[in-house]
């Protein structure tokens, strides 16, 4: 799996997420979790993009640049790069909180609950210029004709 390319967009929920999507990039690493589930992806972005973290009680919002994804698989019996769509958990990772060692400990990252999205390979886009928030939406980057896909 280290080495495949990925697209993962927007399906049906979390519309406030949405906006960040699609986002490709390649797998450098695989882990397992503190719990003991194997099957997490380490997806290095090809667009980094800034996002606001809500943080405390009563929340307040700071700003950071998510710089990879960290995917999982959420159906039992379907995998990553499969024939079929997948529904996958996303967890954020900011920049300078790239996990080097597993197991990782997934409260460490945020999640981005309800979302559905899709994942396939994919090949690099190198014709995307990075870009922040709302307005990396509109690139749809490049596709390989292979349609194996996985969603959340």
């Amino acid at each position: 799996m280290v080495s495949t390319r990925f697209l993962v967009e927007y399906s049906d929920q979390n519309e406030s997420f949405a906006r960040f999507l699609p986002r490709a990039g390649q797998v450098i690493r695989d882990f397992s979790d503190t719990a003991g589930n194997s099957g997490w992806y380490l997806l290095e972005l090809d667009q980094p993009f800034d996002y606001q973290i809500k943080v405390g009680e009563p929340y307040q919002f700071r700003g950071t640049t998510i710089t990879h994804f960290l995917i999982r698989s959420r159906w039992l019996g379907h995998a990553l790069g499969g024939p079929e769509p997948v529904s996958v958990f996303v967890l954020l990772v900011e920049d300078g909180s790239v996990p080097t060692q597993g197991p990782i400990d997934v409260k460490h990252y945020f999640h981005q609950h309800g979302e559905c999205v899709e994942s396939r390979p994919t090949a690099p886009n190198t014709t995307l210029k990075p870009t922040s928030g709302a307005k990396s939406a509109k690139a749809k980057p490049v596709r390989t004709p292979r349609r194996s896909r996985l969603s959340v």
